[in-house]
């Protein structure tokens, strides 16, 4: 009973204790832990989970480490980063992010990382209509003044838009006044890898419409409604095999779409085919000369589908990727212009004539970067050009060498050699393409790889080549990143964005990049950013 009694008076007296208020600013970044075992009060930074006591001494070391603490992002990072919506005054909110961003971009020193390739961002400008060519190109000369790299331009890659004449001629001529540009700007212009691809796709689509058409129809069935879902399942769930794909929907001014959707359901040939035979309102299902056609149509678009990809890839160089997926495209095209079947001839021949529109002769800088490679050098683009011209290769390729030869007796004349030593490079022996296909397949017959161009040079003369070497692989062979490849809607603006006032339109998107790259490397990706940010009525 007395133990009761001494238990019940201790209770009474630890409530009745009064409880300190706390009003210190520091309690919105830490929070009370239970009082351990030892009696002691403690607490826990809230973004870094560090434990500080917190007793009766005061809040010194906990405003210590609120200042300094390396998780803790200011509000004005909170919207660059996370935008997330708190109660910040809406135009101290835009002040702190045009802060962030005229921070990152007057940054004393820049670091460089060894390794990994990556882009940036510049600028994102409002350019008001009429934009013409010549505008454009004012604009681009001025962000480059801006930025002071207005002499250390070695290319420009752009699509095949009409402007975009105007807009290399008028930034050529602007470029040119000093010797900055190499070879007077004659491997200036580059056109973007994957726009041309899209364009040879395209037409080719336009010739086998009708062959897509019935299989885009059975998809649109078998969707149609749930008792048709139902049906279809247990057609799937008739075949000896199971597969994770799910039919898909084509948007048919998105190719690469079609060609997913034709991938999928060659996979569940034999359950469209069942399913015509017990659901007699199902009459699109594809004959089964019409079957045999999608597949070749998959196979002629399936290296279409990875090199475009490939080409859009931002963290590795593509220079080096250019020749080989070029004349593996021109070589796929040209084995299906002798195919039996008439319609794929036709599609073939579509696609030849595009390609030859742009890419008849091969970019010679961009062909420069295979004879840079380790494992290929000049005698590979020798045996490449044989597979495609025949008697004609040895000239091809002696053009090509005596090109490189008086590109790179320009530099020995124009680079300064001040410059420093030759840095040691380690090539990996293994190459960037991963695709579904056997990319050596088309190299079969090719054993040897000699070196052309080093041999017994001097110091000096391998500095000059290292620096050749790296203006012509640092040129990126598409103006789209992969998300962007096959859809342009990621580029466009939408209502929200569009409200903001061009200046903190530009601060967002500029300082969101440079200071945390792109989604998938560390980056705290921002999913719904965009309502977010009219929380704060910027």
């Amino acid at each position: 009973m007395n133990e009761e009694v001494d238990e019940f008076g201790e209770s009474a007296s630890s409530v009745s204790k009064k409880t300190r208020c706390r009003t210190s600013t520091v309690w919105s970044e830490f929070e009370l832990e239970p009082i351990g075992v030892d009696g002691q009060q403690k607490a826990k930074c809230k973004w870094c989970n560090r434990t500080y006591a917190a007793g009766d001494n005061g809040t010194t070391s906990l405003l210590r480490h609120a200042k300094k603490c390396s998780k803790k992002v200011n509000d004005g990072d909170e919207i660059v980063d996370r935008h997330r919506p708190t109660d910040q005054d809406m135009n101290t909110a835009k002040q702190d992010v045009i802060k962030i961003y005229k921070r990152e971009k007057e940054s004393p020193k820049i670091c460089f990382k060894v390794n990994f390739w990556e882009k940036k961002v510049l600028s994102f400008s409002l350019v008001p209509p009429p934009r013409g060519g010549a505008i454009l190109a004012d604009r681009l000369l001025a962000v480059l003044q801006e930025w002071g790299i207005d002499r250390k331009i070695f290319s420009i890659t752009l699509d095949n838009a009409s402007y975009n004449e105007t807009l290399v001629n008028s930034l050529k001529e602007n470029l040119s006044f000093g010797p900055y540009l190499p070879c007077s700007g004659e491997f200036f212009h580059v056109r973007c890898g994957a726009h041309v691809l899209n364009l040879i796709v395209q037409d080719g689509l336009k010739v086998i419409d009708e062959v897509v058409h019935n299989i885009r129809e059975s998809v649109k069935y078998v969707k149609g409604s749930d008792s048709r879902r139902l049906k279809f399942a247990g057609c799937l769930a008739m075949l000896p095999f199971l597969t994770s794909k799910k039919v898909r929907q084509d948007v048919p001014t998105r190719w690469n779409s079609t060609y997913l959707m034709i991938e999928t359901c060659l996979k569940y040939r034999r359950a469209f085919v069942h399913l015509s035979s017990i659901d007699s309102n199902f009459n699109t299902c594809p004959s089964e000369e019409e079957w045999d056609r999608l597949e070749k149509i998959a196979n002629i678009l399936e290296p279409f589908y990875d090199i475009t990809v490939l080409f859009s890839g931002t963290n590795y160089p593509t220079t080096n990727l250019y020749f080989h997926c070029v004349w593996r495209i021109q070589l796929r095209i040209m084995e299906q212009m002798e195919d039996d079947d008439e319609i794929i001839r036709d599609m073939a021949k579509e696609m030849r004539t595009k390609f030859d529109k742009y890419w008849e002769c091969y970019s010679v800088v961009l062909s420069f970067a295979v004879i840079f490679y380790p494992r290929y050098k000049l005698q590979c683009v020798e045996f490449c050009y044989k597979r495609i011209y025949g008697e004609y290769a040895t000239a091809m390729a002696t053009m090509l060498r005596d090109k490189l030869f008086s590109t790179f007796e320009e530099y020995l004349q124009s680079t300064p050699s001040n410059i420093g030593n030759v840095v040691e490079r380690t090539f990996s022996s293994g190459g960037m393409c991963s695709g579904r296909y056997d990319r050596r397949d088309d190299l079969s017959g090719f054993d040897t790889f000699e070196s052309e161009l080093v041999g017994s040079m001097s110091s000096k003369s391998q500095l000059k080549l290292s620096l050749m070497d790296r203006d012509i692989l640092s040129i990126p062979i598409t103006s789209v990143a992969s998300e962007s490849a096959f859809n342009v809607g990621g580029r466009i603006l939408d209502k929200f964005r569009s409200s903001l006032l061009p200046l903190t339109t530009e601060a967002l998107l500029c300082a969101r990049d440079w200071m945390y790259g792109v989604p998938g490397k560390g980056f705290r990706c921002c999913q719904g950013w965009k309502e977010e940010i009219l929380a704060y009525g910027l």
